[in-house]
């Protein structure tokens, strides 16, 4: 027993220690149990404010809300709905609109020139337009594919001159005229992030969709590439590069592209998740802190330590919006969380929900703070489905005035226009309206709701609505609507994502598709496999998922039909990928503790045969 201890004393104990080392990676760290236990109770609804002004209008506001200074030092509200541009005034009044050939789904730009003009630079499909602050067309350029990104102006090659860098699923920077200078088709990018990471006083542009390139924005060359999933937001701070990948996890990287910091929680698939982080300062330290959305919870870490200070429970959506602002005037940064598609907007301070709003109307684009009334306070900006909302904290009990009708019609034929949605705080039913069509005189005071109109001319036709209450104030708003002579075909586009599709994954479709008279009741149907039988039924709806159980090659067909059963179809071919075996997540493969593991098992075994040999000879002597 004395010889059998001798000889395996040291691998018995050689095993205990690999299995007690490899047995502590199933553990949570201390600093993650720390993490676990600052999740905040969410509690308190004070401060909430109140409706200023909101101006609805049956379309949807598609981008988020650009306050500018056009014309004059007044602020103006500029924004795209559907496939028309918009500039109100502070008060909610339009000053003027003009429609472009497709939908405008990304915030226009202010571009000045080097003659102190200033432009506005908005894209619509496959097309980018200048407009002048006036509201007529400059010039447009129509590119090779769609736009994903909005316009960002910016001097990319130090000369004093803006140029606009856009992005058809590849970044494209073209001068103040709409010439291209340079454009990268093998960059896949949708979102850039503008920074002088080098301080060569020339600005590099962060983009990248699968993976992180960083590109010199005088002429595209790149700088630098790594390998990071990540989704489409970034932010650049001091310097650093900060990103969700594509499982929502925080990452920060170095000028170099190098990691700083990683968060180590894997999280749900949320590759469509967008505005889902800033930067802002709620502690007035001297740095600041970052706020992230990641698993149903509002994040918020020391930008120097990474170390959780808060968290927030949250119900999200695919799109989450993050914003940081001081409304109330108290030098208190609070965070606004909105998630889009529903009717609530939500204040938190650094400790505590604050309060929530619900409107009427579902949002549909981030909200925007600015003081657009000059009163030193910050008002609340918001987009939805029906129009545009404005909070402060002081009330206003002007009427709404609401034009329900159809976008379009044709010649002869007629349209009703319904004022029954205009409303009043105080008023319910006693409301005067008048109105006129283009620069007609206005109609005499009438409780009527409703009216009756025919064209006999195609064209533009401008409706504009005054609705007056009992104490005699007055709102107004208009609609244009489109009047033709036949319906024409709507016309069909898709795309897909993501880029590599592999089988039993998901693959996401979203139409693109348009029609003249009216987009909003465009139906959709789709054949995922091109043998002529449709796995979805006729529905407005413009995304769609379907898993393909077997790779290959396949032909997705997608069928467009407008209100006048005219019908157009557009199909692709994509490529299905055979699903690689999955491994674990988290696994990452110890080759050092194998490499171990063989070692140990040869020392037990040698001295098994040591132990054996010897006895042998013992008993020969013997």
């Amino acid at each position: 027993m004395t010889r059998i201890s001798q000889v395996f004393i040291i691998p018995l104990i050689l095993l205990t220690l690999f299995v007690s080392l490899n047995s502590a990676d199933d553990w949570p760290s201390s600093n993650l149990n720390n993490a676990n236990s600052r999740i905040v109770s969410i509690t308190g609804n004070i401060n909430i404010p109140s409706l200023k002004w909101h101006s609805i209008f049956e379309r949807e506001v598609t981008t988020p809300i650009l306050v500018v200074n056009l014309m004059s030092k007044e602020p103006k509200l500029l924004f795209g709905s559907e496939n028309t541009l918009y500039l109100f005034n502070s008060n909610g009044n339009k000053i003027w609109s003009i429609s472009l050939g497709a939908n405008i789904e990304n915030a226009p730009a202010i571009l000045t020139d080097s003659f102190d003009q200033q432009h506005i630079i908005v894209a619509a499909g496959r097309q980018i337009y200048s407009i002048s602050p006036e509201g007529t067309l400059e010039w447009k350029v129509y590119l090779d594919d769609f736009v994903t990104s909005q316009p960002v102006i910016f001097d990319a090659s130090g000369n004093n001159s803006n140029e606009i860098l856009i992005s058809i699923n590849h970044p494209l920077l073209l001068n103040s005229t709409g010439a291209v200078l340079w454009e990268r088709p093998d960059v896949e990018s949708k979102f850039f992030a503008i920074d002088d990471i080098d301080s060569d006083s020339l600005p590099e542009i962060f983009t990248g969709f699968e993976s992180i390139i960083v590109l010199e924005a005088e002429t595209g060359v790149t700088k630098f590439k790594k390998e990071y999933s990540m989704n489409p937001q970034q932010l650049i701070y001091s310097q650093k590069l900060i990103f969700q990948d594509i499982y929502s996890n925080l990452h920060i990287l170095n000028a170099n592209g190098n990691s700083i910091f990683q968060e180590s929680k894997s999280s749900d698939f949320q590759a469509f998740s967008e505005n889902s982080i800033l930067v802002a300062n709620f502690k007035n330290s001297p740095e600041p802190q970052i706020v992230y959305i990641q698993n149903s919870k509002i994040n918020i870490i020391d930008s120097a330590t990474q170390e959780i200070l808060k968290q927030f429970n949250v119900t999200t959506s695919n799109k989450n919006c993050l914003t940081a602002a001081d409304i109330d005037s108290d030098n208190e940064i609070e965070i606004f969380y909105t998630p889009l598609n529903s009717k609530e907007i939500f204040s938190y301070s650094y400790s505590e929900l604050e309060w929530k709003y619900k409107l009427p109307s579902q949002l549909s684009v981030c909200p925007t703070f600015a003081d657009i009334d000059s009163d030193n306070k910050v008002e609340i900006i918001l987009g939805t489905l029906k129009g545009l909302y404005v909070l402060d904290e002081t009330p206003n009990t002007k009427p709404i005035a609401h034009i329900k009708s159809k976008d379009y019609g044709f010649i002869d034929s007629e349209i009703i226009f319904d004022f029954s949605n205009s409303s009043d705080l105080e008023d319910k039913s006693n409301l005067k309206y008048r109105w006129r069509f283009n620069s007609n005189p206005f109609s005499t005071w009438t409780t009527t709701k409703n009216i009756t109109q025919s064209f006999s001319d195609s064209g533009k036709y401008l409706i504009q609505l005054e609705v007056k209450d009992s104490d005699g104030e007055i709102s107004n708003t208009s609609k244009e609507i489109g009047i033709y002579s036949k319906n024409q075909n709507p016309v069909a586009n898709f795309s897909v994502f993501p880029k590599k599709i592999y089988n039993n994954d998901k693959a996401y479709f979203t139409s693109n598709s348009y029609d003249r008279e009216d987009l909003a009741i465009l139906e959709s149907r789709w054949d995922f496999d091109g043998d002529g039988n449709y796995e979805t039924d006729w529905s407005p709806s413009k995304s769609v998922q379907y898993s393909y159980p077997k790779s290959g090659s396949y032909n997705v067909i997608l069928q467009v039909r407008d209100s006048g059963q005219e019908i157009d179809q557009l199909q692709k071919s994509i490529s299905i990928l055979k699903n690689p075996t999955k491994i674990t997540e988290n696994y990452t493969p110890n080759h050092s503790s194998r490499i171990f593991l063989w070692i140990l098992i040869s020392v037990i075994g040698i001295s098994i045969i040591v132990f054996l040999i010897l006895e042998i000879k013992k008993l020969n002597r013997n």
